[in-house]
């Protein structure tokens, strides 16, 4: 003999009905972020600004999908160099540093190198 069934109340079927609509909306959510990300790991664009004295303002752009970390910007002029670190820059986002030269002439600035998380 089978145990008898019992039908459903309609507080059961509203919780469970509510519970179905959630969890779809979050697949759904988690789908397309994942769908809209950038490709890729970091691009990194270092852009030199107007020599003040000794010192050379930078701009780093991370216009890619994966952030980079301890990104190390090395900027000359003349013959002299100096270099300094950013911790973190994120995608999408744009951090600038002051990095201390000697020397004459434009500023020439590039990325020596980053890490990934």
């Amino acid at each position: 003999m089978s145990a008898p069934r019992h039908p459903r109340s309609v507080v059961e079927n509203v919780v469970f009905g509510v519970g179905l609509v959630l969890l779809v909306g979050l697949v759904a959510l988690l789908v397309a972020e994942w769908a809209r990300r950038p490709e890729g790991g970091p691009r990194l664009t270092v852009v030199a600004g107007a020599p003040e004295r000794a010192f050379v303002p930078v701009e780093v752009r991370n216009a890619g999908g994966a952030v980079a970390e301890a990104v190390r910007v090395e900027v000359c002029r003349g013959a002299t160099c100096g270099e300094a670190e950013i911790p973190y820059v994120p995608p999408g986002a744009t951090r600038e540093a002051v990095v201390g030269t000697g020397g004459d002439g434009a500023p020439r600035a590039r990325i020596v190198g980053y890490l990934t998380p």
